[in-house]
């Protein structure tokens, strides 16, 4: 048995508690990430409570990532579905990365080996932060009247 997203203007959609979390991290992820930046430039970059923000912050990118995959279709859904889980798992890492050089840990960039394997993941993040964002743009017509 196949089992497919159905796409839908309904707005009792929406009534669903995973579409409503799915739908609020679009307000809420930016806002956690914007303290972990505020944190990030008043106490420098290897601020542990930054770096536990950050954490939070790539979580809630997650379902935004999660969210736009469900807006896609195609070939853009597995990307999506790709980058969602590559880049949260890269942008967490250097979140962690962060707490570790706090502690007094070398940071993970600045070392040789299978450590390093966080940078590319967080790359594939990047992307689809780019691409949740200008996805946001559809919010309007998921909660707009028409």
């Amino acid at each position: 048995m196949e089992t497919t997203l159905a796409r839908t203007t309904d707005l009792s959609v929406l009534d669903r508690p995973a579409d409503r979390m799915l739908s609020w991290s679009l307000v809420v992820a930016p806002l956690v990430y914007l303290l972990a930046d505020c944190l990030y430039t008043a106490n420098g970059w290897d601020n542990g409570d930054a770096g536990a923000v950050h954490v939070i912050g790539a979580v809630l990118y997650g379902f935004v990532a999660i969210r736009f995959f469900a807006w896609s279709r195609g070939r853009l859904q597995i990307a999506s579905l790709v980058a969602a889980i590559v880049g949260t798992a890269g942008n967490v890492a250097y979140g962690f990365d962060t707490i570790h050089v706090s502690l007094g840990a070398t940071a993970l960039v600045d070392t040789d080996g299978p450590e390093r394997s966080s940078s590319p993941s967080a790359c594939s993040f990047r992307w689809c932060c780019c691409s949740a964002q200008s996805c946001s743009v559809s919010v309007a017509r998921f909660v707009a009247p028409h």
